[in-house]
C-alpha cells in the first residue's frame, strides 16, 4: 500500500489499519471536520467514532475523538483513556 487511498480502504475493511501494535477502523459512515492549527492539522470525528484495537497484554477497543498530525508523527485522541502517539515510520507498507 503506497499511497492515501490505500491507507483510507484499509480502515473501512474488515481487518482495519495497522499502526504497530494497533488498528484502526471504521465500521460505518462518519462525518470528520478537517483544520489546521499553529502545528498540526486536525481531524475530529464528530458521529459513529473509529475504533482502535491495542493488542498488547490485553486487547483493548476504544473510540478514536480525533487524530492530530505533525511534520513527524501524529496523535491519537482517544475518549476517556489517554492520547497515543505515533511516528509515521511504524505504519506498515507506507
Amino acid at each position: 500500500m503506497n499511497n492515501i487511498y490505500g491507507i483510507i480502504s484499509s480502515i473501512f475493511s474488515k481487518d482495519g489499519f495497522r499502526i504497530s501494535d494497533f488498528y484502526i477502523k471504521i465500521e460505518e459512515e462518519t462525518s470528520i471536520d478537517i483544520y489546521k492549527k499553529e502545528d498540526c492539522i486536525v481531524i475530529d470525528f464528530q458521529e459513529n467514532k473509529p475504533i482502535v484495537t491495542i493488542n498488547k497484554i490485553i486487547k483493548l477497543k476504544l473510540s478514536i475523538d480525533g487524530i492530530e498530525l505533525r511534520e513527524d508523527g501524529g496523535v491519537l485522541k482517544i475518549v476517556y483513556f489517554p492520547d497515543i502517539p505515533f511516528k509515521y515510520e511504524w505504519i506498515d507498507n507506507v
